[in-house]
């Protein structure tokens, strides 16, 4: 039996989900996405943009092979204009591929005869890197004109175009979409499958018939690579007025994760003009954020094409950093059943990005430069900070550490290349620039997985780790040290410097609405047992935060809220006869 056969494929994915997989290579990838996302969010999306599996072909493959994915007009009759899909390849692979992309009409629910095609070229990232391709389809592609479904997909030369990787989507909450693979370009193999929902193909178009008022939003223009936090950007779209009649003061609307945010801008639009439209935003809660712009035309005759979206993330950026060159040589924390331990000294004056620290202040948060992570359970992490005059290390530091972070179990989520991951420090610890930064960071226990970190080496022992296990050993010394950023606050109660309240306070959870992480402050007077602990809307107890006694001081600490769903909760803060409750709002 030829061992490409798809039945033999087929197989595999029941067995194989979440892994790369073909008949010749296997393993598994961490994705990395294309930062802008495929242009086709404005028509039929049949997957959440998750690679989750992959199919592959490789040398031996019968040509032509290929793969397409069935897709349902919204009215007819239809056309279809642009199509997308994501594609990756293996190293040693093809670097350029050139196939057709085809049309084929539905009979009994399979692909049947060639309707169009159009031929393209493609140059993918490498695994795990994967690429969004957007392709804009002929306007001479047949209208779609009865009330059916149609495949879209692709044809290529297999043993000509080799180590090709066509990402599948997984995910738990999609619903199987009707997917078939070929050999020969003839013979079709429906391969959806309970734990194999959708190729990540994606497909747009627009009505044949003409509307007297149709004004559509085509898709974002140029959005940025890596959108920071706190920093103001440019949303901009293309719109069209695709209708027959002029339009004037047509309102567009800006909208983040569902919210409008922002001014609503006015346009007029003669028929057939193109055009964009630019909104100002300044994210401030990190995180997944789902952007539209919206035509709001009262008098829109169909609405289907009124709306583009994009899928973003947002990263927390530090205000202070030492460098960000290097290479990604450890991981954090250190992926390793067990535990395993690194110290790091950074000298003064190398936090000095965008401009140095200065005096008095204090560290509120650590940023970790990640060039790769997926969604991670670490268990009993620690952070200990010091300051000292010493300017290399050869063995781990013996002077007073202050314990700045120390938690049974941090859940994190999916950081994407050139990210950072940040922690917030259980209290701030004073910093003073003239002095060096010992940090040393600590996991007794396991990890689901790993962050791969990016370093700088430079010159004399500036860091020592130990080889794993608990209590640490001393493993080896190095001239890296970790590439990561801070945010400093004013002077503050913390350990060793003490600002004493004037009294008890609890403090409104910043970010809020928050997605799935916010920060809560309280002070307290004098040395009190106290509780701080989360309620739902019906007054359950879902969390306690704190339930010790705490000297007096002004503390932060972190709520998590990855396992609960979206809605209004309470925290309540007790120390000796004072109470006090807040509400905060979870937006997933």
């Amino acid at each position: 039996m030829n061992k490409y056969i798809f039945t033999v494929i087929a197989v595999l994915i029941i067995f194989n989900a979440g892994f790369l997989f073909s008949q010749d290579y296997q393993s598994v990838q961490t994705p990395v996405f294309s930062p802008a996302g495929p242009q086709c969010n404005a028509g039929e999306i049949h997957d959440l943009g998750v690679v989750g599996s992959n199919l592959g072909w490789n040398t031996g493959a019968t040509s032509p092979v290929g793969a397409c994915l069935k897709f349902i007009p919204p009215v007819y009759p239809y056309r279809y204009t642009k199509f997308c899909m994501n594609f990756s390849r293996l190293s040693t692979g093809t670097s350029t591929w050139n196939y057709k992309i085809y049309m084929w009409k539905s009979v009994n629910g399979k692909p049947g005869p060639r309707m169009d095609s159009v031929e393209v070229t493609v140059t993918p990232g490498i695994l795990p890197n994967w690429n969004w391709f957007d392709f804009d389809l002929p306007a001479t592609w047949k209208e779609v004109t009865s009330p059916d479904s149609v495949f879209i997909g692709f044809l290529y030369d297999a043993q000509t175009y080799l180590g090709g990787s066509f990402a599948i989507d997984v995910s738990a909450s999609l619903p199987v979409w009707p997917g078939f693979t070929t050999q020969g370009g003839v013979n079709w193999t429906n391969v959806s499958l309970p734990t194999y929902k959708s190729w990540l193909m994606r497909a747009e178009g627009a009505p044949s018939i003409s509307y007297a008022h149709d004004v559509t939003v085509v898709d974002f223009l140029s959005p940025a690579n890596l959108w920071k936090k706190d920093s103001t950007y440019t949303v901009k779209a293309k719109v069209k007025n695709a209708g027959t009649s002029p339009e004037t003061n047509v309102p567009f609307k800006f909208l983040d994760n569902g919210v409008v945010t922002g001014a609503t801008v006015n346009i007029n639009l003669s028929p057939g003009a193109i055009d964009s439209v630019s909104f100002q935003w300044t994210p401030a809660i990190s995180g997944a954020h789902k952007l539209k712009i919206a035509s709001a035309l009262a008098t829109d005759q169909y609405k289907l094409n009124d709306t583009a979206n994009i899928d973003i993330r947002v990263v927390g950026f530090p205000q202070y950093y030492n460098y960000l060159n290097g290479t990604g040589t450890n991981v954090f924390p250190f992926g390793q059943t067990g535990g395993k331990a690194t110290t790091s000294v950074y000298l003064p004056g190398e936090f000095n990005h965008p401009s140095p620290v200065p005096t008095g202040k204090s560290i509120s948060k650590i940023y970790f430069s990640i060039t790769s992570g997926s969604p991670t359970v670490f268990s009993n992490l620690m952070v200990l900070l010091a300051q000292d005059t010493i300017t290399s290390l050869s063995s781990f530091y013996t002077g007073t550490f202050d314990t700045v972070y120390n938690h049974s179990s941090v859940t994190t989520n999916e950081i994407g290349a050139d990210m950072f991951y940040s922690l917030t420090l259980d209290h701030p610890f004073p910093f003073d620039p003239s002095k060096s930064l010992i940090m040393s960071v600590g996991q007794c226990g396991s990890s689901t997985t790993a962050y791969t970190l990016r370093t700088t080496s430079l010159s004399g022992n500036r860091r020592v780790h130990s080889l794993g296990g608990c209590p640490f050993t001393l493993g080896g010394t190095s001239t890296y040290v970790h590439n990561i950023g801070i945010d400093v606050t004013g002077p503050t109660s913390v350990i060793g410097n003490p600002v004493i309240p004037e009294k008890y306070s609890l403090e409104q959870n910043y970010p809020n609405p928050f997605n799935p992480v916010t920060n809560i402050k309280y002070n307290i007077p004098k040395s009190t047992f106290i509780t701080l602990k989360v309620f739902d809307i019906m007054g359950r107890e879902v969390q306690t935060l704190i339930n010790e006694n705490k000297n007096a001081g002004s503390y932060d600490i972190r709520f998590d809220g990855s396992n609960l769903s979206s809605g209004i909760y309470y925290y309540r803060f007790l120390a000796g006869d004072y109470t006090e409750s807040r509400s905060m709002v979870l937006i997933k």
